[in-house]
């Protein structure tokens, strides 16, 4: 076959198998206001996958991921629509639902069920420098420079920035804004680590996005916004 022909159709292959992540929509069912999840509780018309925390399970398959039916009394992490995942899978994952400090580390592994050897190892991890406040009065901490959200990939050799930012304190205590790691795991079912993060520069809510494992580049992840959480 014609080489040109070839590179024709694998760019073809390449743009189909990515398109179908361009219109991501997360919901973290009771994240803020919570109204998406009360009409897709009522009214579900856009199909969605439910992410499920699951109690009987193996070392490397904690979730389930399954079609959600809004008839069911189980309530999912979170709910995804817009990647052709398939159902009633198990994967690997953990719910963290929190801002890493700087000097925190969760380490996190993506196993290889065909070759447990071969297991992906990851770092999250969180840099920055705590200012404290004078004379060590309440809140304590003034504010947090330079912030920064880290995944390191032991296995590819490649390290990757999610976000940067400064985070300032409330006078009550605790940081207006900030980086929440939701859930990491493999949610695309390629044995590589995807994140479901909420970043946030004010105290009324945050932006979710979904940071996909991509192996068409350089990087560990591809960005995509997903949605939001408000709190006004």
């Amino acid at each position: 076959m014609n080489k040109s022909i070839i590179t024709s159709l694998l760019l073809l292959f390449c743009y189909y198998s990515y398109s179908q992540v361009d219109k991501i929509t997360a919901i973290i069912p009771n994240c803020g206001i919570d109204s998406e999840w009360k009409e897709i509780k009522s009214n579900l018309i856009e199909e969605y996958w439910g992410v499920y925390k699951e109690k009987n399970y193996h070392h490397w398959d904690n979730f389930l991921i399954k079609k959600y039916d809004n008839t069911e009394s189980s309530i999912p992490k979170f709910l995804i629509s817009g990647l052709n995942l398939k159902d009633s899978i198990f994967t690997t994952g953990k719910w963290i639902n929190r801002m890493l400090y700087p000097g925190e580390t969760i380490p996190f592994s993506v196993y290889n069920l065909k070759d447990e050897q071969n297991s992906k190892n990851y770092f999250i991890y969180a840099k920055g420098n705590i200012i404290e406040t004078e004379k060590d009065e309440f809140p304590y901490f003034k504010k947090i420079e330079n912030y920064e959200l880290v995944v390191d990939s032991y296995y590819d050799k490649i390290r990757q920035s999610i976000q940067k930012m400064d985070l300032f304190s409330f006078p009550s205590g605790g940081f207006e804004g900030g980086v929440f790691i939701h859930w990491i795991g493999d949610l695309n079912g390629d044995a590589s680590i995807d994140l479901l993060v909420g970043i946030s520069e004010h105290y009324a809510g945050a932006t979710l996005s979904i940071f996909l494992s991509d192996t068409t580049s350089k990087d560990l992840f591809k960005e995509y916004k997903v949605g939001g959480c408000s709190w006004d």
